[in-house]
């Protein structure tokens, strides 16, 4: 079978192959899924915050972009259309599920950390701290913010997939910051004096042999 890269280049353009994708073509649905997969995937994880339950809605958003291909009208909106179909699934499955995020001890050093913006402030903070922040942010205020802050959704582009103004959106991510702020503040405080500690106990004064620098981990930066 051939690649994604020959398809894409056998066919000219990514509308023609989108086209291929409605009237029913494996190799271009194949294409979308390739193209898509990751995002899709991120979406559902930040949505319902329960890595088993993201891969259930990953799976069962593929099979109905796949079920309601015909309903995409413009290949230029397919961006927008896969979300809206995610959106509508880990919406779903987040009512049904009775999933509740498990305690998170602050203390491990061994939890997975991102980099969070606070007040112009770059910090880290764990992983399941992330995803249990955003599950105590009121849904309607948390979809507006993932479509927006990390999606890259214009606001416009949020009203339309959320069904609301602009100005509710603008108003719902606002609301979505400060609520963050106000969960993260303690683990702020908690992690700034584990510096503060940390500083005074190392001398200045003492010449440190120079290392070669490591290679900083990739993180994902959300500015609140």
């Amino acid at each position: 079978m051939q690649s994604d890269a020959d398809y894409a280049k056998k066919a000219e353009s990514e509308q023609k192959i989108i086209e291929a994708f409605i009237a029913g073509d494996m190799q271009a649905f194949k294409y979308v899924y390739n193209k898509y997969r990751q995002r899709i995937f991120s979406y559902c994880l930040y949505v319902i915050g329960n890595k088993t339950l993201a891969e259930d809605a990953f799976q069962e958003v593929f099979i109905r972009i796949y079920e309601r291909r015909e309903q995409l009208r413009e290949a230029r909106a397919l961006k927008n259309w896969l979300l809206l179909i995610a959106r509508s699934v880990c919406l779903n499955l987040t009512r049904e599920s009775k999933f509740t995020p498990q305690f998170v001890d602050l203390h491990d050093e061994n939890i997975e950390h991102h980099e969070l913006a606070i007040e112009g402030i770059d910090h880290e903070f764990p992983e399941e701290i992330f995803q249990l922040a955003f599950r105590k942010i009121a849904p309607i205020y948390r979809d507006a913010f993932i479509l927006r802050e990390i999606e890259g959704f214009t606001s416009q582009e949020v009203a339309e997939l959320t069904g609301t103004t602009e100005t509710n959106v603008k108003v719902r991510i606002l609301r979505a910051k400060k609520m963050l702020r106000e969960i993260l503040a303690p683990h702020f405080k908690h992690r700034l004096d584990n510096m503060e500690i940390e500083n005074s106990s190392t001398g200045t004064d003492e010449k440190k042999d120079e290392e070669e620098p490591v290679p900083e981990p990739e993180r994902t930066t959300i500015k609140i």
